[in-house]
């Protein structure tokens, strides 16, 4: 987290405002993501609007962890 390069990975059109990902496995600390689209007028659209410099991060618990907070 917070070190090295973001990799790319280009999402899907489903349907109507709905996109698909497929991920590579995530590192058990988590993942840390922004998301980037371009409009068809050209202007660049990022979540969450500090992106790049502060992106958004979600980490994992094992299950082991997880079972403790129970």
């Amino acid at each position: 987290m917070g070190t090295g390069e973001y990799a790319v990975a280009d999402f899907q059109h489903v349907a109507r405002g709905v996109y698909s990902i497929n991920l590579p496995p995530i590192s058990p600390a988590g993942i840390e993501y922004y998301i980037e689209a371009t409009t068809g007028d050209g202007q660049r659209l990022v979540f969450p609007p500090t992106a790049p410099q502060i992106s958004q991060t979600v980490t994992c618990l094992s299950a082991a962890v997880q079972s403790e907070r129970r």
